[in-house]
């Protein structure tokens, strides 16, 4: 009998590489492939994916998080952990580089109406 954590376990695979082969080749069994089924993945490739009616089921339990991989563990993460850390380094890094472009940009402001005023006083002074 299967320990309750061992069920509870979550697969090491990826949904997102599992949904876009299933997506884009799933009445193949490519995304079963993928997931370390390759007995299935062959019945699938030789049906063409139950005539696409077993690969759109796929697709679904993907989506879901229910799909299992060879192991019995559902694949939930969308991406890993290195990939969501690049990502916040990268948001963080395009949010401090708009920061710098908004004290630029006010910096430009300043400078663009103390012109402005002293090209009135200029005109002002033509004037007289």
């Amino acid at each position: 009998m299967m320990d309750q954590h061992v069920k509870l376990r979550e697969s090491d695979k990826i949904v997102l590489p599992a949904f876009l082969l299933c997506l884009l080749l799933g009445v193949f069994g490519a995304h079963r492939f993928y997931l370390g089924r390759p007995v299935s993945g062959v019945f699938q490739l030789l049906t063409l994916g139950g005539l696409g009616i077993w690969s759109l089921i796929d697709l679904i339990l993907i989506l879901t998080g229910e799909f299992k991989d060879s192991n019995g563990y559902k694949i939930k993460n969308w991406t890993t952990s290195a990939q969501q850390t690049e990502v916040i380094r990268l948001l963080k890094e395009v949010n401090g580089t708009l920061h710098r472009m908004e004290k630029r940009v006010q910096s430009l402001e300043t400078i663009v109406t103390d012109r402005e005023l002293e090209c009135e006083s200029k005109w002002d002074i033509l004037e007289r």
